[in-house]
């Protein structure tokens, strides 16, 4: 409900007066709660690896307000096979979700993942 009286403004219970303005929404970032990174392994298992390939990749992805990273994606690609094992581990993550003025709400970042194999063994 929006109402107009003397040069003020009611919306809902919010009485706004000339020159004044709402206050801003309080905003948190989403908390990890589980974000392993890809097995040494898995890495070394990749023919890109076996190549003596090593990079990183960044990829893009959503929290949503359940705390599960979705929309998972290769922002800066590397290699197709380095690509899939850090799309696939992003996927795995877990969060407690951002808040905006105490409600869960989905929010959407990015993170650099390297992918090196692990030394050979002597």
């Amino acid at each position: 409900m929006i109402v107009r009286a003397l040069g003020s403004i009611v919306i809902g219970s919010v009485l706004l007066l000339p020159g004044c303005r709402p206050p801003k929404p309080v905003v948190t970032a989403p908390k990890p709660v589980q974000t392993p990174m890809p097995d040494p392994a898995a890495i070394a298992a990749t023919a890109a690896a076996k190549a003596g390939k090593q990079g990183a990749v960044r990829v893009a992805y959503c929290v949503d307000n359940e705390g599960h990273a979705v929309d998972v994606r290769a922002s800066e690609p590397f290699d197709p096979e380095f690509d899939a094992l850090a799309i696939e581990t992003v996927k795995t993550w877990t969060f407690e979700p951002a808040q905006r003025d105490g409600l869960a709400v989905e929010q959407c970042t990015d993170v650099r993942i390297e992918l090196r194999p692990p030394p050979p063994q002597p």
